[in-house]
């Protein structure tokens, strides 16, 4: 499969899933089913896109053009007496090297900031799922029908178009 039909391929699986996950509301009233079609629907959008993470990861360990972007540096390869053969840059280290050169106090800080920036975002998202899910329950109290399923299209179109946007490592200089 191409580059660009698996792209496809895992835009329609994250349009389709993302509706699908939204949806079951509408579809299931069993809680303990919709949690397991949500799992099933997560599980399938994850698989489908990681053939591409794959792909754009490999790109930057091989430092395409673009990947800059993403941390890589395309004068820094074997040839150019770069990163070795396992990624490393013998000019700052291994990750484990470059960690224990950080201050103490930095590292505490750093691991804080990153431990308070996952809970955050966990929050957040429990915060969303939960008023997306008030909003379709009062819509459906007030007669609209498939009230869930509309924001799921509506999310799972967000989601195809955001998987379909171009990587930056594809876009020519």
């Amino acid at each position: 499969m191409s580059t660009e039909s698996a792209r496809i391929a895992a835009a329609v699986v994250a349009g389709v899933g993302t509706a699908g996950y939204y949806a079951t509301p509408d579809l299931l009233r069993s809680r303990r089913a919709r949690g397991w079609t949500k799992a099933a629907c997560v599980l399938a959008v994850t698989a489908a896109g990681v053939p591409e993470a794959y792909r754009g990861w490999q790109a930057t360990r091989a430092g395409a053009p673009g990947s800059e972007a993403l941390g890589a540096r395309p004068d820094a390869g074997p040839a150019a007496g770069g990163a070795g053969a396992d990624g490393t840059d013998p000019a700052r280290g291994t990750p484990a090297e470059v960690w224990r050169s950080v201050p103490p106090g930095w590292r505490a800080a750093l691991t804080g900031g990153a431990l308070a920036g996952a809970a955050a975002s966990v929050a957040l998202t429990v915060g969303v799922e939960r008023a997306l899910f008030r909003r379709g329950e009062a819509r459906r109290v007030s007669g609209v029908r498939l009230p869930h399923t509309r924001t799921g299209l509506v999310l799972g179109a967000l989601a195809a178009a955001l998987a379909l946007y171009p990587d930056p490592a594809d876009t020519p200089r």
